[in-house]
C-alpha cells in the first residue's frame, strides 16, 4: 500500500517537473527554477525510496548496519489492540480514597530473532507506572514471560491513577509507554479506555396515544385493536421469531412464524419457495381478523374511509403503534388495500437518507428504540413474505406487480419476497395446464 502511495507522488511530481518546465520555456523570465528543482527531488528522493527501501531501511539493510539505534528502532516489538475492549473503573485505596483502575489488553509480536520481555509500562501524562503480564506461549499462564522470537502472544497492562483525573461515566484518553529489556520503547498514542460505568444510550420513547382522548367511535376501536397488538407483540414478537396474534395453518399444522423460510434435501429440486397446496392453508389473527370483520360491518362508504385513515395514519415510526405495522397491513391487505399499506410503509417507514449519506454512500443512522419497537419494518416485510408463502392464491397478478415494485426500493434485507414472487409466477403457469 505504501507504494502505491509513493508511486502516485511520483507520479505527480513527474507531471509537475513537466508542467514548470514547460512554463519555464515559454516564460524564460519567470521563477520556476525553485519548483522545478523541487519538484525533481521529490521525485528522485521517493523513487530511491521505492526502490531501495528493503536494502536501505530494513532492519538488515545498510543504514540499519552504520546507525545502530535505527536498527534497534526498527526491531522494535510490535504491539496492537486486543480483541478484548479496554475499561477504567473507579475503585479505592487502602485509605479508602478514589482511585482509578485502568486495565489495557494487547497482543505483541516480536520480530527479532533473540526473546523479548517487556518489563514495564507507563502512562505518559500523568507519569503512573504499572503492572505489566505476559502470556506464556506454551500455557495458558501470564506473568513476566519472554515472547519468543517471530512469536505473538497476548500482552496485558494494567494501572492506578491516583487522585483520579475523570469521573465516574466518562471515558478517558491516554498515552501508554512499553519498554522491553534492551530499553527499547513503544509509544501508543490516545488509547482509550471507556468507564465501566459509563451509561447506556437511552432508547426513544415513541408517542403513546390516549384512546379515552379520541372523539370517534371507529378510531377509538381501531387504537384499542391495535394496542392489545402490542401487548401479544410483547410477549411473542420477533425474539420467539414470532407476529403477535398471527400464525400460519396448514397441512402441517400450526406455524407461529410466518415469515421464515426453510429448504430441505429431502425435497431438492421440488418447489419449495411457496407451499404447493395453499388450498389447506391460510393465515389467521384473531385480533386482524376482528378488525377486517368490523370494516365490513360497516355500510356508511365516510365510515369506511375513517376506519382506513385510522390504520393508514398509525403507520409511523414515532408512533407506538409502529410495531404492529405488519397487523395494520395485514388488514388492509383483507379488505383489499394493499396499494395503499405499501405506500404508507414506503412513505412513513422508509429512512430517507440525508445528504451526507448520499455522498458517503451510506445507509441512514436508525434511532435507538425500545426492545419491541426495533423491527416495525421488517416485521411487515416479513409478513408479506409469510403471506406469499402460505396465501399466494391470494394475491392478485396486479398486487404482485406492486409488492415487486415496493421492494425494490426497499433498504431493509426483503426476505425472499422476490423468489417467492418468481415462484407463485411459475406455478400459477403450470397449474394453468
Amino acid at each position: 500500500m505504501l507504494k502505491i502511495i509513493f508511486g502516485i507522488i511520483e507520479i505527480f511530481s513527474l507531471i509537475a517537473c513537466a508542467i514548470f518546465g514547460y512554463m519555464w520555456t515559454q516564460d524564460p523570465n519567470g521563477n520556476y527554477e525553485p519548483w522545478l528543482f523541487l519538484a525533481g527531488l521529490i521525485f528522485i528522493a521517493f523513487e530511491m525510496f521505492r526502490r531501495y527501501e528493503k536494502e536501505l531501511f530494513s532492519k538488515d539493510g545498510k543504514i540499519s548496519s552504520i546507525i545502530p539505534w535505527f536498527r534497534h528502532w526498527l526491531s522494535r516489538p510490535i504491539i496492537v489492540r486486543h480483541q478484548r475492549d479496554n475499561w477504567w473503573h473507579m475503585g479505592a485505596t487502602g485509605n479508602k480514597e478514589p482511585s482509578m483502575q485502568v486495565v489495557s489488553y494487547w497482543y505483541i509480536t516480536n520480530q527479532t530473532n533473540r526473546p523479548v520481555r517487556i518489563l514495564n509500562a507507563y502512562i505518559v501524562k500523568p507519569r503512573v507506572y504499572g503492572h505489566v503480564m505476559t502470556k506464556d506461549v506454551g500455557s495458558q499462564y501470564h506473568g513476566s514471560y519472554p515472547v519468543p522470537p517471530n512469536t505473538t502472544t497476548d500482552l496485558h497492562a494494567d494501572f492506578w491513577i491516583n487522585p483520579p483525573i475523570r469521573r465516574i461515566g466518562k471515558d478517558l484518553l491516554v498515552d501508554i509507554v512499553f519498554v522491553d529489556q534492551y530499553g527499547q520503547k513503544r509509544k501508543i498514542r490516545n488509547v482509550e479506555f471507556p468507564s465501566d460505568k459509563k451509561k447506556a444510550p437511552q432508547p426513544k420513547s415513541l408517542q403513546v396515544e390516549a384512546i379515552y382522548a379520541l372523539e370517534n367511535d371507529i378510531e377509538k376501536k381501531v387504537a384499542a385493536v391495535l394496542k392489545d397488538e402490542i401487548n401479544r407483540y410483547k410477549k411473542f414478537g420477533r425474539n420467539s421469531g414470532e407476529l403477535g396474534s398471527i400464525y400460519a395453518v396448514c397441512s402441517r399444522g400450526k406455524i407461529k412464524s410466518i415469515y421464515q423460510d426453510s429448504w430441505t434435501d429431502s425435497k431438492s429440486g421440488e418447489r419449495q419457495e411457496i407451499i404447493t397446496d395453499p388450498e389447506n392453508s391460510c393465515i389467521r389473527s384473531e385480533n386482524g381478523d376482528a378488525l377486517v370483520n368490523y370494516y365490513n360491518e360497516l355500510q356508511n362508504e365516510s365510515d369506511r374511509d375513517l376506519f382506513l385513515n385510522s390504520l393508514i395514519s398509525r403507520i409511523n415510526r414515532n408512533k407506538e403503534y409502529y410495531c404492529v405495522s405488519y397487523l395494520i397491513l395485514y388488514v388492509l391487505f383483507r379488505v383489499g388495500h394493499l396499494k395503499d399499506g405499501l405506500a404508507a410503509l414506503e412513505l412513513s417507514l422508509q429512512l430517507q437518507p440525508s445528504l451526507l449519506d448520499r455522498i458517503l454512500h451510506r445507509k441512514p443512522k436508525e434511532e435507538l428504540l425500545e426492545l419491541h419497537q426495533r423491527y416495525g419494518y421488517s416485521d411487515a416485510l416479513g409478513l408479506i413474505n409469510g403471506l406469499l408463502r402460505y396465501e399466494h392464491p391470494s394475491f392478485t397478478y396486479n398486487e404482485l406487480d406492486l409488492i415487486e415494485q415496493f421492494i425494490s426500493n426497499v433498504d431493509e434485507y426483503a426476505f425472499k419476497i422476490d423468489e417467492k414472487i418468481n415462484s407463485i409466477r411459475s406455478y400459477r403457469l403450470t397449474s394453468e395446464k
